[in-house]
This record gives C-alpha cells, structure tokens and sequence, in this order.
C-alpha cells in the first residue's frame, strides 16, 4: 500500500511549504512508489530534532497524543511521536475506516476484549 500525498501543515517551519502538497514517497527507476520514511518527511518540513531519537518509544508515549500540540518544555519522546502531533497526520483516517465509509457505512472501533462494549466477551 502507497501512502498518500498530504499538505505542508501549520506546523511546518518552513512557512513558504505550508498548504503546498507534499508527497510522501519517492519512484525508484523501475517506476515503483517507495515510501519516504518518518526522517525524510520530518526533514522536507523542518521539524527533525537536532537530538537524534528513536523512530518509535520501546514502551508506549507518556502522554496521549492531543491535537493542537499542548506547549511543554519537555523534549519529544520519539519521531512517531512529533510526526502524530502534525495535524495531516492526527486526522488521517485508518484504510480500513475509510474503506467502510466509502461504501456508506459508519465505522466505530471498540476497545479490544472490553467486557461491557464487545458481547462476545460476555460469554
């Protein structure tokens, strides 16, 4: 699955990018979509850390994510983490729901096991 093309968002540090369409792949010379990669999208809009960092915390991020970023003197945790504050990002629509909404259908996800919301585990 290729991902799609998204706009420079607000958060974007170079302001001349921002509203202007990014796209979040490269072509190789086969003529393939190769995806770009946390880095790569986090360079082309300024907002990679002069500290390097993890793509990903090996435990789950302190904090939930919220949208707009709440200010804090604390450094971000991981790349995942500045990359899902991005409001492109935070609103994205998984595949699945949007595959499910296209057909005119409502999408809810559950917690997963939850007793009072998923019947099954009634039983």
């Amino acid at each position: 699955m290729t991902p799609k093309d998204t706009y420079y968002p607000p958060e974007c540090t170079i302001p001349e990018l921002r509203g202007t369409i990014q796209t979040l792949y490269t072509i190789d010379a086969k003529g393939n979509k190769i995806n770009k990669g946390v880095k790569t999208i986090l360079q082309e809009r300024g907002c990679y850390p002069e500290k390097p960092l993890n793509l990903k915390c090996k435990v789950k991020c302190p904090n939930p994510t919220t949208y707009p970023i709440a200010i804090s003197d604390e450094p971000p945790c991981c790349l995942a983490r500045i990359l899902s504050t991005h409001k492109d990002f935070f609103k994205q629509k998984s595949a699945i729901a949007m595959l499910i909404e296209d057909r005119g259908h409502k999408c809810i996800f559950i917690p997963k096991f939850h007793y009072k919301l998923n019947a099954i585990e009634m039983y």
